[in-house]
């Protein structure tokens, strides 16, 4: 995020630490020190993982999640301004972020700069007046929030300073339903992960909103499971190549197979965004392999913008299915860096049991000694994110 320095659309670090533990940085070194590494399954993949510092920051501005829209035109907008940061992170501070997830964007509402303080009250008075005429005159989309991209956690440098690449290879990073197919499927030796893979992830953000919430304002579903439907298969796959080909089976099935299996389990609140969806999916997976660009995804969002109306009318109470608020906590999405394994073999696939947040750079498959500060790793990806407390 220090490296962002003050891009548009990217949180701004106020304050940072590296928490400490007993007096020492809390890191993935200290976790790793359970670990037999001279007699670990894969020395060589060990020996290359990075050590990772637990640290607090306090970011500004204030924010608020994704699924607080308050219309769908907010929503679009809002995934309008994340990408537009995007590309300013990747083209102008060369960093690619690599975790595109619905817990990534939020919403922040930009306040009116002041070129003077005013002296008096009848000042304030006046200068308040100013503002509201301002807002006025501007119309609705004035008031409507704009995107921000959070978490750098994974963001990977693309150039040092003198310009060279610094891509390195070896991982997947993500959060798994967001993750593109090529990471899933595994990349060819030598590759490394691109823009278009976020871009990917962006698209999946729109679908999980439209599965899994019935109105703005976090009005999640009532009576939608994922794992009821055949979208489950990205979720609860025993490997990350069985999602990716699940994945492109739908991502590359017929308009009518489309519909079927992805379109028709959003909610009815989202029936106006389908149209939007499919032109994406079909710039994003066209017949002839072409690279996607940002400008072909901001035109498609944009156009679908102008559309939709500055003001809406949904209220739980009046949802024809009877979606609404749960009052439950919301889904635990986690990212996590697991190691990379060959996904032609399908024994040697790595299993979706990825570690606890606060160890996932560590690898998952291995045996050891007990930990007091060891936190048990999550008995499946469905159960971490279904499980509700």
């Amino acid at each position: 995020m220090k490296m962002a320095g003050d891009l548009e659309g990217i949180a701004h670090i106020v304050a940072e630490e590296i928490v400490q533990v007993n007096g020492n940085d809390d890191t993935t070194a200290y976790i790793r020190e359970v670990i037999d590494a001279e007699n670990y399954h894969d020395r060589d993949l060990y020996v290359k993982l990075e050590i990772r510092a637990h640290r607090r920051i306090v970011s500004t501005p204030l924010a608020q999640g994704l699924p607080y829209f308050s219309t769908k035109k907010e929503l679009i907008s809002v995934l309008i301004d994340a990408i537009e940061a995007h590309r300013r992170l990747v083209e102008q501070s060369k960093i690619l972020h690599r975790d595109i997830s619905v817990n990534n964007i939020m919403m922040y509402r930009p306040t009116l700069p002041k070129e003077t303080e005013p002296n008096s009250t009848d000042e304030r008075d006046s200068e308040a007046s100013s503002i509201q005429l301002q807002i006025a005159d501007a119309g609705e989309s004035s008031r409507m929030r704009r995107g921000i991209l959070i978490d750098l956690d994974y963001a990977l440098m693309r150039e040092d300073g003198l310009g060279r690449d610094t891509a390195t290879v070896g991982h997947r990073t993500g959060t798994l339903p967001f993750m593109a197919i090529e990471l899933l499927m595994g990349l060819p030796d030598g590759e490394e992960q691109k823009s278009r893979h976020d871009l990917e992830s962006f698209f999946y953000v729109l679908l999980w909103i439209c599965w899994h919430y019935a109105g703005p304002n976090n009005a999640e579903r009532q009576n939608f499971d994922i794992m009821e439907t055949d979208i489950k298969t990205w979720i609860a796959a025993k490997t990350f190549g069985q999602v990716g080909r699940s994945k492109a089976g739908v991502m590359t099935s017929s308009a009518g197979a489309f519909d079927l299996i992805v379109l028709r389990l959003f909610a009815p609140y989202f029936e106006d965004l389908k149209p939007c969806v499919e032109k994406l999916r079909k710039k994003m997976f066209p017949e002839i392999n072409t690279d996607i660009e940002y400008q072909d995804i901001i035109d498609i969002l944009e156009e679908t913008r102008k559309v939709l109306p500055d003001k809406e009318d949904w209220t739980p109470d009046h949802d024809k299915e009877g979606y609404g608020l749960t009052g439950s906590k919301k889904r635990k999405l986690e990212s996590y860096q697991p190691p990379l394994a060959p996904i032609e073999e399908e024994a040697e696939e790595v299993p979706l049991n990825p570690p606890a947040k606060r160890t996932k750079s560590a690898p998952n498959n291995v045996e050891s000694k007990p930990s007091p500060r060891t936190k048990p790793a999550a008995a499946s990806m469905h159960s971490m994110i279904t499980r509700r407390k």
